[in-house]
Parts: structure tokens; C-alpha cells; sequence
């Protein structure tokens, strides 16, 4: 009777709680059973893995331990048995480690795993800009200047897509136009973006700025190209200037530039972090395959090293860019239209010198240079060395020995300038030893030419060396012929000869002169010029009817330049220039008074360079 009320009262407990305790008489309320002991356990179906497969039609969430194949606990999801605890062949549990067993590799974002480790995904972009104006609109940047610039769909200034932003042709002289770009960046991001120009080479010119300093420059016909520059993190102003000069136009008379960006490194797929991570790092392994981040300034390859925010070789042999086998320090070799190689550009704007290039060189032997240019294309006007310039100054400049930079003349303009200061020296020295056919020159000048302070002088061959002889000169430009005649009863007319006549001008502003020289008896002679200016007549005085013989010379002033006499010379000081010259000595006429004195001068000239690098055949 006493276990019948018991059951009883059991089942009026759990009716009346909806929780069962085993191990205590306040189940928790969140529990349908609630087992509680510090002595055993809970035993849960212990079955091999056939007897599990066995089961006819598991509910989801059944829950039972394998004992054979994979032991531990299984449950089945709906689906499948699925294990939640034990060894499950993957991944095994060392201590505080875990480790992979499986033989294969291991995937992340791929199911088909190539390498031990295979990860996959797609990097997240980190973009402040892309534009390549493909909406046929400049937006977000804005235009100023004389004129305005716009979007173009014109193949041959669109570098991908269908539009890019261009400036007009409408621009003249000294006009300028500008596109304006405010960027914001929060990190270190790249700037790239492609250009092309079809204007006048140097001269008509886009310039691009960074926060008002110019980084980069191109004119003349040039293909597209992309350059990049690093903006650091803060607010720029990007600017793109087209300046057109007044000189002459070339080609389309635009600028074009196209596809835009500004990006920083993309957030990556996978990230390690050590400790010792940062940014501009590279993961360096050591000989065990342990890889930490290490700076690449105390990481050298052997190859190049970084010293602070220098960087150098320090290999003995050769580097190549284009060349498997570089035979120079650095060699470079590349196909481009239109473009250079190798551009070198010196930024600085500072009041005060600057190079783009600077060559030295050491050798002693003749054909030493520290530039040295060479056009092989075999082709019409090659040129070994080019040079040009903006506004005044020199395309090319010869510094001679003594000579400053500041003896070139202030706001001049030269295709070529050389200056010297010795003795024995000349500013600029041209030959042709090849003079058997009579169209070769040493030098050609087209245009005008003058000589200041000095002698135009010719050098001519003799027992005693070679002797310089000397031009007339003249406020006037003259021409001038020689001739003989003879008088027959006591006259003779005289033409001029063709060509000499098509180089002079004969009128009554500008008439002929004669002088004549007779040779042999007679009561004087006397010209009388023709008409036509093409020759003359000489008679005999007092109607004399001598048969003699007589030279004549004749002047003439020159065709075109009749007006000429003297003519500033803008290229010196106006001013009274004559104060500052004085009686020159003229040049010995004595061979070997000339050559004591080359040796003094060169004497003194080593003397001055004595212990310095200066070789020891130097001037021999």
C-alpha cells in the first residue's frame, strides 16, 4: 500500500511541476529534466557505426556515441549523421594544439584545395577616384583658364572606352586652361592617370601639379601613357595645365587625359598578424620556414639596399631593363614611338642650378665624353644630341676652360653657345677635312654673322706656319670685282660679269665705282657707266686715241642690303662700349715665339690643377 502512494504522489509532482529532477527537488524551470550529481553520469546508447546506419527512420536530434569507426557522439541532423565531439579524422586535438590529419590539402573559400593551404576570395578595392568621363561628363572636376575644358569622344584622344576629357583648340598665344581635381584621402594612395598630347614640341605644354608643385610635363606628338604618383594622406589639389606659347602649332593643338584613379592597397584576403606587422612590411621566412613581417631595409636581397630613403646596388656586375645581358652599369632598351626611353626630370624650380642629367667621365683618351649620343637609324636628319629650351638661353652650351656660367648674356636666345677664357683656346671649332668638292664648309653660317672685339681673319699656309690674313670692313656692305681691258683707239667698253651683276644694286642712289690703274702712256682715261647698270665704258681724255692696256676694280652695293651702314648690335651692353677695349697686340709673325709661348701657357695652366685628378699626360 505504501509504494502504491508513493508512485502516485510522483506523478502528481510531475503533473503538477512539467519538470523532472533527478538528483534534486528544484529542477530548474527552464528544464523539462534536471539530473544533478557529483558521483556519475549520464550513459547515452552506445552502438558500432553498422548499428547506428541501422536505425530505421532517426528523428532529428537523435543522439547516440560510436564506439567503432569514428568514435564519439553522432547526432543526426535531418539529413545526416553528423558528429559534434571526438576525432573526427580532420582536425585532432593535441593538448593545446590542433592540427590537421588529413593527407590532402586544405581549403578556405575553395572546395577544391591545390596546395596544403589554398586560400581564395576576391580583395575588397580601397578606391577614393575612378574616372575614365565614360558618362560624357567632367564631374567632379572643374575647369578654368582662358578656355575651358570638355569631354571628347574622338578615337585618337581616348586612350580606353569612349570618352575622355581634352582641351580645346581654340586656345591662342599665352593662353592657358586648366582642370582642377580636390582629393581626400585618409591613407597612402596611388594616383595614376593617362595622357597623350598633339601640340608644338616644348613649347606648347601641359604641365600637371600637386598641391602647386609641378610633377610632370609633356608636349609635342606623344601616344598615350600612364604615370602614377603617391599622394599621402591629408587633402590635395590635383591640376592639369595646358599653356600654349606664341609660338607656332603642331598637330591637334590639344591635351587629352583619361582613365583616372586614385586607389590604395586593397584590403586582402587573408591577414597575419605577428606582432611585428606594419605598413610598407614583407613577410621574410628564415632557413626553417619561420616568417615573420620584416622591414625591407633589414631585410637586404644581396642585390639592392636600402639606406634610409636612399636606395643602391651593391652587385659588381651589370643591371638590365630590357636586356638579359646588360653589358653596361645600367642598360636600358625598349621600343618606343614617339616617346623617350629614358626620362630624367629635375623638379626643382628654386633660383639656383639644377641638372637633369649630370655625365662625368675620367678617361684621358681622345673621344672621352661624359655624354656621349649616337643615332644609328640611318636615316634623313638624325641627331646624336638634341637640346632646346622655354624662354632664353642655350640649346646647347659649351663651358670652356674659366668660363662661368654667368658670362652666357642675360635674356639672349642661342641655338648653340661656347665661350673660353685662353690663350690658346677657342670658343667653338668647326672642320671639314674633306675640301676637294666646293660645296664643304667647315662651317656655314645662314644668316648674319659677327665677329666682336676680334678679326675675322683667314689662315693661310706658309714657310713660317700657317699666317693669318685679314677682311676689309665697312660701315657699308660692298661687292667688288676685278678686271683688265684695253683701250682701242683711245676707248673700250667693259660688261660686267652675269652673276656679279645679280649681286649688286646699280642706280643713281647707289651707282657703280670704278678705279681704274693704266699701264702705259696716255692723257688720263675716265668712265662712263651704262644705263642698264650692266657695264661701262673708259675713255681716253682730251679725245685722245691711245691703244693701251689697264685694270680696273669695281664696287657695288650689295643686293637686298643696299640701305646697311653700321647697326647696334643688340647682342652686347648698350651702352659706351668703347671705354672698355684697348690697342690689341698684334699676333708674332715667328713660328717659334708662338710655340714658347703655347708651352708657358700650358705650363701654367697644369700648375693650376697640380694635385688634383688631373692625369699625369694631361695636356701633352
Amino acid at each position: 500500500m505504501r509504494k502504491v502512494v508513493l508512485m502516485v504522489f510522483l506523478i502528481l509532482s510531475i503533473k503538477a511541476n512539467a519538470q523532472v529532477g533527478i538528483g534534486t527537488t528544484t529542477p530548474d524551470v527552464s528544464s523539462i529534466l534536471d539530473i544533478q550529481s557529483n558521483i556519475g553520469g549520464i550513459l547515452i546508447p552506445r552502438m558500432s557505426e553498422a548499428q547506428k546506419l541501422a536505425i530505421v527512420s532517426p528523428a532529428t536530434g537523435l543522439l547516440v556515441y560510436e564506439t567503432d569507426i569514428a568514435p564519439g557522439f553522432w547526432y543526426y541532423n535531418g539529413t545526416v549523421w553528423t558528429t559534434f565531439g571526438g576525432v573526427d579524422l580532420d582536425w585532432t586535438i593535441s593538448g593545446t594544439d590542433m592540427y590537421n590529419a588529413n593527407s590532402g590539402n586544405v581549403g578556405v573559400g575553395t572546395a577544391i584545395p591545390t596546395n596544403k593551404l589554398h586560400v581564395e576570395g576576391t580583395a575588397v578595392s580601397n578606391a577614393t577616384l575612378i574616372d575614365g568621363f565614360e558618362d560624357n561628363s567632367l564631374a567632379p572636376f572643374t575647369t578654368f583658364g582662358d578656355v575651358t575644358w570638355r569631354t571628347t569622344a574622338l578615337a585618337a584622344l581616348v586612350n580606353t572606352g569612349t570618352f575622355s576629357a581634352r582641351t580645346r583648340s581654340s586656345l591662342i598665344d599665352d593662353e592657358t586652361s586648366s582642370l582642377q581635381y580636390n582629393a581626400v584621402v585618409t591613407s597612402s594612395q596611388t594616383l595614376s592617370f593617362a595622357v597623350t598630347t598633339s601640340t608644338e614640341a616644348i613649347y606648347d605644354e601641359l604641365t600637371f601639379y600637386i598641391d602647386g608643385v609641378a610633377k610632370g610635363s609633356w608636349s609635342g606628338d606623344t601616344a598615350y601613357t600612364t604615370v602614377s604618383y603617391l599622394l599621402t594622406p591629408g587633402a590635395h589639389t590635383l591640376i592639369w595645365t595646358y599653356e600654349k606659347d606664341f609660338s607656332a602649332q603642331d598637330g591637334l593643338d590639344s591635351v587629352a587625359i583619361d582613365d583616372i584613379s586614385i586607389t590604395g592597397m586593397d584590403i586582402g584576403v587573408i591577414r597575419i598578424v605577428d606582432g611585428n606587422q606594419g605598413d610598407g612590411k614583407i613577410l621574410v621566412s628564415d632557413d626553417y620556414g619561420n616568417a615573420t613581417w620584416t622591414d625591407p631595409t633589414l631585410a637586404p636581397d644581396g642585390d639592392w639596399t636600402i639606406s634610409g630613403s636612399d636606395m643602391y646596388n651593391t652587385n659588381s656586375g651589370n643591371i638590365g631593363i630590357g636586356v638579359t645581358i646588360p653589358t653596361r652599369k645600367l642598360q636600358i632598351k625598349d621600343d618606343r614611338l614617339n616617346n623617350s626611353v629614358l626620362h630624367v626630370e629635375n623638379t626643382n624650380s628654386q633660383n639656383g642650378k639644377s641638372y637633369g642629367i649630370h655625365g662625368i667621365t675620367n678617361g684621358t683618351k681622345k673621344g672621352s665624353a661624359g655624354i656621349y649620343g649616337l643615332s644609328r637609324a640611318y636615316s634623313d636628319h638624325e641627331m646624336g644630341v638634341k637640346g632646346a629650351y622655354r624662354l632664353w638661353g642655350a640649346a646647347v652650351a659649351g663651358i670652356g676652360y674659366n668660363i662661368i656660367d654667368d658670362d652666357m648674356a642675360s635674356l639672349q636666345d642661342y641655338g648653340v653657345w661656347g665661350a673660353i677664357d685662353y690663350s690658346d683656346g677657342v670658343g667653338i671649332y668647326a672642320l671639314n677635312k674633306d675640301l676637294t668638292a666646293g660645296t664643304a664648309y667647315g662651317a656655314y653660317v645662314d644668316g648674319n654673322f659677327a665677329v666682336v672685339n676680334g678679326t675675322k681673319s683667314g689662315s693661310v699656309p706658309t714657310s713660317k706656319g700657317n699666317q693669318l690674313v685679314y677682311s676689309m670692313e665697312s660701315p657699308e656692305i660692298w661687292f667688288e670685282d676685278f678686271g683688265t681691258g684695253k683701250l682701242i683707239n683711245g676707248q673700250v667698253h667693259i660688261n660686267l660679269d652675269e652673276l656679279f651683276h645679280e649681286t649688286i644694286i646699280i642706280n643713281d642712289k647707289h651707282p657703280m665705282h670704278v678705279f681704274i690703274q693704266e699701264q702705259g702712256n696716255s692723257n688720263g682715261v675716265f668712265f662712263l657707266p651704262d644705263t642698264d647698270g650692266k657695264g661701262f665704258t673708259v675713255k681716253e681724255k682730251n679725245g685722245g686715241n691711245s691703244n693701251f692696256s689697264f685694270s680696273y676694280r669695281i664696287t657695288a652695293k650689295r643686293r637686298f642690303f643696299q640701305e646697311y651702314r653700321f647697326g647696334v648690335d643688340g647682342q652686347q651692353p648698350l651702352e659706351n662700349n668703347l671705354i672698355k677695349v684697348k690697342d690689341m697686340t698684334p699676333p708674332s709673325r715667328d713660328p717659334n715665339v708662338v710655340k714658347a709661348k703655347r708651352e708657358q701657357w700650358r705650363a701654367t695652366k697644369r700648375a693650376k690643377y697640380k694635385g688634383t685628378q688631373v692625369k699625369a699626360n694631361f695636356g701633352k
